[in-house]
């Protein structure tokens, strides 16, 4: 028989885990009112043109939650323009999707989209039928297994679970390194020693990097907004149609599920969030929405070794908003598909800068609108497809310590006409053309300026005998303002006697256009620059099975070498102006192994993944004249990486656990400084949730996350020092409807 006392600890539990959820419930419906009542007076200040109430409130509100960071005159008249004249355009596309939706005499067929692990996502291979139309995503059409590169997938679960950014997902997730500023700060991709840069960024098949910079904040796009996340080191950029010496990330546009959903996070120095996303799934007609806005101080401590005490990071706050809308169709009589994406956002970002400026007030300050289409249509065995793009991006850079005003705004439209030739299984023929027109707006350059470019490409996969595939690859491209651009692949895949196993090979020859700023900047820009180029060659084994029932095994081995030619880089020139030039040049050789299981057994799933990275890219150094140049390893490539994550579930409890170490990294392109090499690190973070349906209909989700579990005291980049020890704490209501209850 209990006693008293066991008794009275099992209430006093008890009590404490009901206070807890009253609590998390009572947060998130003042977080969700406070969220409605800021949208709506954000939705009738600016969508609906009163700019002195959105000034007046912005003043009044100077502390709260919702207020500007930057100067409230400064308004960004661009983004609501666009907004309010394209939601027109929305309601009217969504309107007659919904007439069609209803029509009686319509006939419906399934549409599959069949993830045999292809490489992108703006072009298809389809099967068609009579009854079934079957489409498989991907410039490549064939399987992941017979790939001339190896492609690392991003799970579905791992990006409904992070709640975080597309950078963070892919630290820890993908053979790729992010280059990471702290919290709030800039994450740019790193792969095989090359920077963003080279290395494209592709939504919907459409490169985000900025024309100007050339770079892509992945800081800035919520890995909520991602599905089918895919990336390809190494890969042709002939076969994505941007320069890509390092390879590419490509995700989708997610629909979510049936229903609608709420969600709130809070977490270590003033991080909070709100999202909501709704999805509705009828028929051939598919919608999603999806909104988030985020704030935080970040405010976090670290050790300063200039002053020797400890400090509060300075001018790191920020505030985010953002939404996107997916819709489409499939009209299977007619073997047509429909889908087109709306992404609006808007961020202020405070940038901290390195710990030696003690009073930083650099602000930068991010708002675009970007719109894909995509329209397919099917015809026995061809597939013809138009798709299209549209960005509006303002971006504006003030420090006044400085006395600095950069204001920016590119305007981009690219459109595709492909058409795939499918006779034979043993036979695929890809060809089409593609043109796009960006214009830049700045104070930055002494006249607006734009570029223009026509592109050509074809693309083959041949299977002369069973099991072996080759897969050649062509573009050349005619830019207004540069030398034209030709980038060549050819690929080849054997799948092995043994199951599951298939060998590859690939050469490559890759060009990476200069940006806008590289070539027209008012101090400095070089209208001479040639396009920088690459030769790449790589040889790999490729795994993927199920050995046994409730088993799947995933695992790749790559060795890689790439020669980097007429490099970029911006020099000090006469009067100390810096200017761009054409020599840089890069060796880089390594080997990426990566490996992928999940484990099903009785009512327990298991996931787990790791690799291992080697990267030895090295730049000439000159130590003396008269001696041969010295091989330096690259500023901040660490040459080796380890990476692991594992995911243990058994409804409704999971956790994941993740690791990642980087090594030494040099700060100085000769190793000269008294900081080089900076010391390697071990960071991990780990992640605990709960998946409840307390009635049909209706799912709660808890989440708790700890990062940096072991406090590890690091910096990514010198003088960029990283958080401590810190939490997440978050929930997420959903309601379901249709076939998801």
């Amino acid at each position: 028989m209990n006693s008293p006392y066991v008794r009275t600890g099992k209430i006093r539990l008890i009590g404490r885990v009901l206070s807890s959820v009253i609590y998390l419930i009572a947060l998130f419906c003042t977080a969700v009112c406070r969220f409605l009542q800021r949208f709506l007076w954000d939705f009738c200040a600016h969508f609906l043109g009163d700019t002195s109430a959105s000034v007046q409130q912005s003043n009044t509100y100077e502390a709260g939650f919702w207020h500007r960071i930057h100067h409230p005159a400064r308004e960004r008249k661009f983004f609501y323009k666009a907004a309010f004249s394209c939601d027109r355009l929305l309601l009217f596309v969504l309107l007659i999707f919904t007439f069609i939706g209803f029509l009686p005499g319509f006939y419906t067929t399934e549409l599959s989209a069949t993830a045999q692990g292809n490489a992108a996502n703006d072009t298809t291979i389809v099967r068609a039928d009579l009854d079934v139309i079957t489409i498989t995503a991907g410039r490549f059409g064939a399987a992941l297994l017979r790939q001339p590169v190896h492609v690392s997938r991003i799970d579905s679960a791992a990006l409904a679970q992070n709640g975080g950014s597309l950078g963070d997902v892919l630290s820890f997730g993908s053979p790729a390194m992010i280059r990471n500023y702290g919290p709030g700060g800039l994450q740019t991709v790193s792969a095989r020693g090359f920077g963003s840069r080279q290395t494209p960024l592709l939504w919907n098949g459409f490169a985000l990097n900025h024309s100007m910079l050339g770079d892509a904040d992945l800081s800035l796009i919520p890995a909520a907004y991602a599905s089918n996340v895919q990336v390809a080191t190494g890969n042709a950029a002939a076969a994505y149609g941007y320069g890509g010496a390092g390879g590419n990330i490509l995700f989708s546009s997610r629909v979510p599920e049936n229903g609608i959903g709420f969600s709130h996070q809070n977490g270590s120095w003033g991080q909070q969030s709100l999202g909501f996303e709704a999805g509705v799934h009828s028929g051939s007609f598919r919608l999603g929405i999806l909104a988030d806005a985020s704030r935080a101080q970040l405010n976090y401590p670290y050790f300063d070794p200039f002053r020797g005490r400890e400090e509060l990071r300075r001018n790191s706050q920020f505030e985010r908003k953002s939404g996107m809308i997916t819709a489409g169709y499939s009209y299977a009589p007619a073997s047509l598909d429909y889908e087109t994406s709306f992404w609006i956002s808007d961020h202020s970002q405070h940038l901290p800068a390195s710990i030696t400026v003690r009073n930083p007030r650099a602000v930068q300050e991010d708002a675009w609108f970007r719109n894909s289409h995509r329209l397919r249509y099917i015809r026995s065995h061809i597939l013809l497809e138009a798709a299209f793009f549209i960005e509006n991006y303002r971006l504006d850079y003030t420090d006044t310590a400085s006395r600095i005003e950069s204001e920016s705004e590119v305007r981009r439209r690219e459109s595709r006409l492909s058409v795939q030739w499918n006779p034979a299984e043993a036979f695929l023929l890809v060809t089409g053309l593609d043109y796009a027109n960006t214009k830049a707006i700045t104070n930055n350059f002494r006249e607006d300026v734009s570029r223009s470019r026509q592109a050509a490409f074809t693309h083959a996969e041949w299977t002369p005998l069973p099991g072996l595939t080759i897969i050649p690859s062509a573009r050349g491209a005619i830019l207004s303002d540069i030398e034209n651009e030709w980038m060549l692949s050819a690929g080849i895949s054997y799948l092995l006697p043994v199951d599951g196993f298939a060998v590859r090979a690939q050469l490559s020859r890759n060009a990476s256009s200069p940006t806008l700023n590289d070539l027209y900047w008012s101090s400095g820009g070089n209208p001479d620059l040639r396009p920088e180029s690459s030769f790449s060659r790589e040889v790999g084994l490729s795994y993927a099975a199920s050995p046994r029932r409730g088993i799947r095994v995933e695992s790749g081995i790559t060795f890689y070498a790439s020669d980097f030619q007429d490099g970029i880089r911006w020099v000090p020139g006469r009067g100390g102006i810096w200017s761009p030039v054409n020599i840089a040049e890069i060796r880089s050789r390594g080997l990426e192994l990566d490996f992928s299981a999940v484990v099903s057994f009785g009512d327990w799933t298991l996931r787990g993944g790791a690799s291992v990275i080697r990267t030895r890219a090295e730049a000439p150094q000159i130590v003396n004249e008269s001696e041969a140049p010295v091989w330096k390893q690259l500023v901040y490539v660490p040459e080796w990486q380890h990476k692991a994550s594992f995911e243990l579930a058994r409804a409704p409890f999971s956790i994941r656990a993740s690791v990642a170490y980087f090594g030494d990294r040099f700060t100085t392109a000769d190793h000269s400084s008294p900081a080089d090499p900076l010391s390697s690190f071990y960071t991990a973070d780990l992640r605990a949730g709960l998946d409840l349906k307390p009635i049909t209909g209706v799912r709660v989700q808890l989440s708790y996350a700890t990062k940096n579990v072991t406090n590890q005291t690091y910096q990514f980049i010198t003088q960029y020092p990283m958080p401590p020890r810190h939490h997440e704490i978050g929930i997420r209501l959903y309601f379901l409807t249709g076939s998801s209850r």
